[in-house]
This record gives structure tokens, sequence and C-alpha cells, in this order.
């Protein structure tokens, strides 16, 4: 099995425990995991990614947009 072909089989998702908030063309990311608050910041690339992971995108697809 390659790699290209691992790509086609993997769909990414969300966890169900985040918060999240766009603020200029970045997002914003909450997370309450294990009792923390961490904050995450991605630009508009990471953003992209993010919003491509919702387990209808498998990797290869988001890798090619």
């Amino acid at each position: 099995m390659t790699i290209l072909n691992l790509a086609e089989k993997i769909y990414p998702f969300h966890q169900t425990d985040l918060w999240n908030m766009r603020v200029d063309g970045e997002l914003d990311i909450l997370s309450d995991a294990a009792l923390y608050l961490n904050h995450y910041r991605l630009n508009e690339t990471a953003a992209m990614v993010w919003d491509l992971c919702d387990s209808k995108h498998n990797a290869l697809e988001i890798s090619e947009k």
C-alpha cells in the first residue's frame, strides 16, 4: 500500500469538545480537554485545512486543495 492509497482512506474529523471563532481571517480554537483550557490560533491556510476536516474529505483531497 502506498502513501497515496492510504491518504485516500483517511477521513479526518474534529474533536467534539472544541469551540471556534473567526478573527480577521484566522481561526481561534478553544478546547477544554483534560480540564485545561487550551487556545490555538490557525492562520488562513491552517483554517482552510481545519474546515476540510469534516469527515467528508479524505487526506488526499485535502492535500490537493
